[in-house]
């Protein structure tokens, strides 16, 4: 297997840019993205090269205004790739390329440059009109600068952008489609080409190695995708179910409005001329010197125009709660437009407000509306196409069933809503017509909340979802308990009625592919994984599986079980009554789905649902959400637990069930992840209390049997190699995480020890500092403190620094973590998995 290039992408925060550092990531390449200075104090641009970086992407300083920077980054790749705009309305800058050029002739080393166009050929467009022909004639000069200079390239012409083009139905300022009417470009049958900005981005990074493509032309012309603007209106009117009034612009209507445009518009609209009028990206054939993209890449599975750009967009109210957060994240990762109801209720709810303002910074839209202003509620309704309702139906927290009647009533004005899924996800509540007092409530509030739907001819979906995982499987379905016991649970009866479990993600994206399924219109959709039908004594079984101990098990009947509710207070009663019918009654699966309702894995197989799990402890930690992150990418099934000191906070615990595999083995990783204690003997006070506590716990483990893996992770990266530190082993904590992660189920792990010592990583504090002055171009000033003044200062600082800084002076005086070679009794995990790409 050949080394993949690496990769220099200039205008990585741009609307492409991050696309291609996300597909260069992705396929493997070491990538690099240039920050330029000009961008200032711009947040977010600075967020979004933070974010690249936490993603595995190095970032290196260079300006167009300073060749030397240039020059120096383009010495550290193989491949440039420049994605600075093009575009008059924003900002052109396709002529600073040519200083691009020129950097790349000093640096010598370049292996093939793809210049920004991903547009329109240039080179077919020697007959463009004025003024749009000079982002072409732009272009054409780059491009002569690269051939003179003899420097290897690709251009890409990628034709439309399906993001800017398909959603507005191809019309100049428009990115959302109307559900009215439509102006059409003549008859509006030229043929264009649109592909999605993702597969751009994939496809741009598949050609910089390939031999194919060196000096040629890729062209971007997905077949499924070469679409007149009337095949494009067609399929958004299939998806809403209705015809849009349709008016034609001729030509020279077209021209004279163009001429009425200041200079930056004239040049977007020359280019919307050339394609809607001309059908300047369909109508040639390709040649000898260039390539298709999906004939040379058919792996890339494109996204066809029937999913490009008309998703329907997706309102979510209740987006901060237990289900509603999830959902919101489905549809974003589902590809939907994704707004969510923000409402002014939650006041200054610090949490719910941070939460709301996550979604926006992924890409949600936050809109505002409340269940008491009707006409906010219908301006929200006129921008979508889809609601989804997630407020709470648990009279424990809030129930607010009922308040979904001011939305019903709101839709029907709004008069656009193509698919209202409201606020259900438990028991089918059309089968709970004989539920007991007083939970019936929550069931009957839900009928009157269909009826009101179905009068008014609202287009639905019901999402019978059962019961939520994270809820009950936990606390081995014991109301009031969301941890597992080690040593006795109490059975319904006698624990063998079936109930069917759901993971709560799984609930959000089995919910969310339904919204623009015609097969789930007016239904029922049963989330019922076959796997995940379990009595409550098998969902006991498989803990006690995993922990390789019997629990001692007391059983309730169902009389004592009715008298103990009936000692409660309303609103627990009203939970009680769930459980009643679910672990008594078997409400959830004794019956079949009718030819009215539809079962929801069976409908979408690709959905692989959560069946097993691995349990990480102390998960919201520094290390600790890496760890989760790391054990999800490696194909864990991965839940999250906190201490019960939390108290019964469902939002802040996931549990472990480890369904293990027949003779799978239970390990133990405990918290070390940096200096090993036992090399530790001889440290200083108070430092070595960290020490001689991490001995204490391994004590412990080892006199109990447990098997183990200690992991010795030396210096985190993040902390210290920002801040110019002394020699040590520096690792980088996503790096850490993988490592850890892969350990769990390698034998050769098992019992012992496994350093972390990337050999790059060893580094002295001049190479670190001097890494830096690379960077910066500039030599630090520099000072010496020696180990008498440290432990001078070290003694003056309260006793929580002091421990602190003892660590410091055993790693950058003494050199713990170096000195020594690693024993019969130890791995390292570099030679272990050097299939980890370490951060160096």
């Amino acid at each position: 297997m050949g080394l993949k290039s690496k990769v220099l992408i200039i205008g990585g925060t741009g609307y492409l840019g991050k696309r291609l550092v996300k597909a260069s990531l992705q396929q493997g390449h070491e990538t690099y993205v240039l920050q330029r200075p000009e961008i200032g104090v711009d947040i977010e641009k600075i967020e979004m090269l933070l974010s690249f970086k936490k993603q595995g992407a190095r970032l290196v300083i260079g300006s167009f205004e300073d060749h030397r920077s240039l020059v120096e980054a383009l010495k550290q790749v193989d491949v440039v790739i420049c994605a600075v705009s093009g575009v008059h309305i924003r900002s052109h800058q396709i002529l600073l390329q040519l200083k691009l050029v020129d950097a790349i002739k000093e640096a010598g080393n370049i292996k093939r440059f793809l210049p920004s166009e991903f547009g329109t050929d240039p080179a077919r467009m020697a007959d463009a009109m004025e003024p749009g022909r000079v982002t072409f004639d732009d272009k054409m000069v780059v491009r002569k600068a690269i051939e003179e200079a003899g420097i290897p390239f690709t251009y890409v012409s990628a034709n439309c952008f399906a993001g800017y083009m398909v959603g507005g139905l191809c019309q100049p300022g428009h990115i959302l489609p109307s559900r009215d009417s439509v102006t059409l470009f003549g008859d509006g049958n030229k043929k264009s080409i649109f592909v999605d900005e993702d597969d751009i981005a994939a496809y741009t990074i598949k050609t910089i190695d390939d031999p194919r493509t060196l000096n040629k032309t890729l062209y971007i012309r997905p077949p499924a995708n070469i679409l007149s603007q009337r095949e494009v209106v067609g399929l958004w009117e299939k998806l809403i179910g209705k015809q849009l009034h349709k008016s034609s612009l001729s030509e020279q209507q077209f021209l004279n409005i163009m001429k009425e445009q200041d200079y930056a518009e004239q040049v977007g609209l020359t280019h919307y001329y050339h394609v809607f009028y001309d059908g300047c990206l369909a109508n040639f054939e390709i040649g000898k010197d260039a390539e298709e993209a999906s004939i040379l890449y058919p792996d890339i599975k494109y996204i066809k125009h029937k999913d490009m750009g008309i998703k329907s967009r997706v309102l979510i109210t209740g987006g901060t709660g237990h289900l509603g957060k999830r959902l919101v994240k489905a549809s974003l990762e589902q590809g939907h437009e994704t707004y969510v109801l923000q409402r002014p209720e939650i006041g200054v709810d610090i949490e719910k407000i941070q939460m709301l303002l996550s979604f926006k910074k992924q890409g949600a839209r936050l809109v505002i509306g409340s269940f008491d202003d009707h006409c906010s509620l219908v301006e929200a309704l006129k921008q979508v196409d889809v609601v989804i309702c997630a407020i709470s139906g648990m009279h424990i927290r809030s129930h607010q069933i009922l308040l979904q009647l001011k939305l019903v009533d709101a839709i029907k004005e709004a008069g656009n809503i193509k698919r209202f899924l409201p606020s259900e996800f438990g028991m089918d509540p059309a089968r709970m017509a004989d539920a007991i007092e007083p939970g019936r409530v929550t069931f009957d509030d839900k009928m009157v909340v269909r009826k009101a739907i179905e009068e008014a001819g609202i287009p639905f979906t019901y999402v019978s979802a059962n019961c939520f995982a994270g809820y009950m499987v936990g606390g081995l379905c014991q109301p009031g308990h969301i941890l597992p016991s080690r040593e006795s649970v109490t059975l319904f009866g006698d624990g063998n009625v079936k109930a069917i479990f759901v993971d709560e993600d799984d609930i959000a994206a089995y919910t969310i592919r339904t919204i623009d399924d015609p097969r789930t219109l007016n239904k029922t959709l049963y989330l019922r994984p076959p796997a995940n039908i379990l009595t409550q004594r098998e969902v006991v079984g498989l803990w006690e599986k995993l922990i390789r101990k019997e629990l001692h098990k007391s059983c309730l009947p169902e009389q004592e079980f009715l008298n103990i509710m009936k000692e409660q207070g309303y609103a627990e009663q009203v939970g009680l009554t769930h459980y009643y019918h679910v672990y008594y009654d078997g409400c959830l699966a004794n019956f079949e789905i009718g030819k009215d309702s539809e079962e929801a894995s069976v409908l979408y197989p690709d959905v692989k649902y959560i069946k097993s799990r691995v349990l990480i402890i102390g998960a919201t930690g520094y290390l600790g959400k890496r760890l989760v992150k790391a054990s999800l990418e490696q194909g864990h099934e991965t839940f999250v637990l906190q201490r019960p000191e939390i108290g019964v906070d469902i939002e802040k615990i996931q549990i472990l069930l480890s369904f293990k595999k027949q003779g799978a083995r239970l390990r133990f990783l405990p918290s070390e992840f940096g200096t090993d204690p036992a090399r530790m003997s001889d440290a200083m006070e108070p430092g070595r209390v960290t020490f001689d506590d991490k001995m204490v716990v391994r004590k412990a483990i080892e006199d109990a049997g447990i098997p183990f893996t200690y992991v010795s992770a030396n210096c985190y990266a993040g902390y210290f190699i920002g801040g110019l530190c002394q020699p040590a082993i520096f690792v980088d904590e996503d790096d850490i995480a993988a490592y850890t992660i892969k350990t769990i189920d390698d034998p050769r792990t098992l019992n012992k020890t496994l350093y972390i010592r990337p050999p790059a990583n060893t580094l002295s504090q001049r190479e670190v500092v001097g890494l830096w002055e690379k960077l910066i171009g500039k030599q630090l000033h520099k000072s010496s403190l020696s180990a008498q003044q440290f432990l001078n200062i070290l003694k003056e600082q309260g006793y929580g620094e002091q421990v602190g800084l003892t660590h410091y002076y055993h790693i950058f005086y003494d050199g713990c973590l170096t000195n020594f070679e690693i024993g019969k009794d130890a791995e390292e995990a570099s030679v272990l998995y050097p299939d980890i790409k370490y951060i160096k």
